[in-house]
């Protein structure tokens, strides 16, 4: 994942000129925003600060409306980094029943049961056994 907000990655930003000038223009806009300024006024404000020389403002003015809904839609950045976090969570967890069920290990099993992951039915396939005797020799 690299950065792209303004004022950082700077010889990333300067080397593609339209993607430092949108970080500008994003970073313009959260400033309106804190300003208690609405969206759509954030949005105008930052679009009419733009420099003349900037090469994506003829581009954003002549879509102003698009831009306008494309930015004031809301990315709420700790809700993706937490769902990227439990994905990651269950994927290893996942993985680690997996190498539990290669290394023969029952409490892995359980544990993808207990967290809901794998049916006990499932489980059990996986262990090579028929369902009560996993239940039994997992004491479910």
């Amino acid at each position: 994942m690299i950065n792209i907000n303004y004022g950082h990655n700077k010889g990333l930003l300067e080397a593609c000129k339209p993607l430092g000038e949108y970080s500008y223009f994003v970073d313009r806009v959260r400033f309106h925003l804190a300003e208690n300024q609405a969206k759509e006024e954030a949005v105008d404000a930052a679009l009419n600060e733009l420099p003349d020389d900037f090469v994506i403002k003829p581009y954003l003015l002549a879509r102003r409306a698009e831009v306008k809904m494309t930015s004031i839609t809301e990315y709420d950045e700790e809700k993706v980094h937490s769902d990227f976090f439990e994905d990651g969570v269950q994927q290893g967890i996942k993985q680690g029943i997996e190498q539990g069920i290669e290394l023969g290990g029952i409490k892995m099993l359980v544990k993808g049961v207990s967290l809901g992951l794998l049916t006990i039915s499932q489980a059990a396939g996986l262990a090579q056994t028929s369902e009560s005797e996993f239940v039994a020799a997992a004491g479910l």
